[in-house]
This record gives structure tokens, sequence and C-alpha cells, in this order.
């Protein structure tokens, strides 16, 4: 088995892929803390080491990446952001992220690049087309593991929560990972 890093971003399914590399056994060779950035990792064991790695990561359209966590924070009171917007409406959500920077409003490529520009890791995956990039990674990794079905919100889609000014707000707040992954609403 090849010696990995996976840069853990914020709902994209981060979690199933760790719970299931550990639990079929693969050692984490280097695990950075959660939600380490390229740059934390480099200046913790060096551009050489980083690049001795198998580096991946897993993006998402930021649409839906905001509904997804829009509802996780709702629900989850431990989250440190649930009190404040736990009585919000998507909307007032919305307008909230363009008011104040928080995790909520962190840019997918600045967890991997240096520059917001040159992607360092190895391979990109998207959520997506997580249960495919999950087989690339595997065998990259020499691993033959399948992920489990990852729990979505049933039978609505994320372009349900926006109307024409919120998805508006939400591309000019991701603007860059919009255009460096290719994304549209």
């Amino acid at each position: 088995m090849k010696d990995f890093i996976f840069i853990h971003i914020t709902k994209n399914a981060g979690e199933a892929i760790i719970k299931t590399l550990r639990s079929y056994g693969c050692n984490m060779s280097f695990h950075p803390d959660s939600l380490d950035t390229l740059r934390t990792i480099i200046e913790r064991i060096g551009i050489h080491d980083f690049k001795s790695y198998f580096s991946f990561a897993i993006v998402r359209n930021p649409w839906d990446r905001q509904v997804s966590l829009y509802n996780y924070i709702k629900r989850d009171n431990k989250h440190h952001l649930h009190n404040r917007i736990k009585q919000m409406t998507f909307e007032e959500y919305v307008i909230f992220l363009t008011q104040e920077k928080t995790c909520a409003t962190r840019l997918q490529i600045d967890f991997i690049s240096l520059d917001r520009k040159n992607v360092l890791v190895d391979f990109v995956g998207r959520f997506e087309n997580l249960l495919g990039d999950f087989i690339t990674i595997c065998q990259q990794i020499g691993v033959d593991l399948e992920l489990p079905k990852i729990d979505r919100l049933p039978n609505k889609s994320y372009r349900d929560y926006y109307n024409e000014k919120t998805a508006w707000m939400i591309e000019q707040i991701f603007v860059k990972d919009i255009e460096i992954f290719d994304y549209h609403f």
C-alpha cells in the first residue's frame, strides 16, 4: 500500500472516506488534523516529504456544499455556528455568509493550493462522482475498498433551496472555486 495524505475539505464526504479507510485497516501514514490545509501540512512536514505521499482531496459544487453545510449546522447543536443560524431561513443564511467570514465561507481551493491557482495534490475527486473517484483513489494507494452510500437529503435538489439572488450571492463568495473546479449552478 502506498503512503497517502487525504486533505479533508468539510462537507465533501471526508468522514466517510476516513472511516472507510480506517475500518479496512488502512494505516493513514500521515493524517493531518481535521481540516488542515495544504499550507499547514507542508509547514509541518515540508514540501519534499509531502511530495513523497500520494495526496488527494474531494471537492464539491459550492451551491450543493452550502446547502449541506446549512442543514448540518442547523442539526448539530455542538457546531460553533449552530446558535447563530438555527432559526435562519436558507436565504438569511446566505446573506449571513456575505457579511461574515466564517468556516462556511472558506474556499475549497485554499485547502489544496498555496496560491489559489495551482492545485498541489495528486488527485482531486469530485463529490458528484464520489464512488468512481474513490475507486481511483483506492487503486492509487493499492487497496480494494468500497465507500458506503453517503446520506443525502431525500428527494431534494440543492437548486430547490435557491432563488436567483441567493444563487448569485453564493457565486460571488465562491467564484474562485467555481472557476477552478468548473462548477455551474
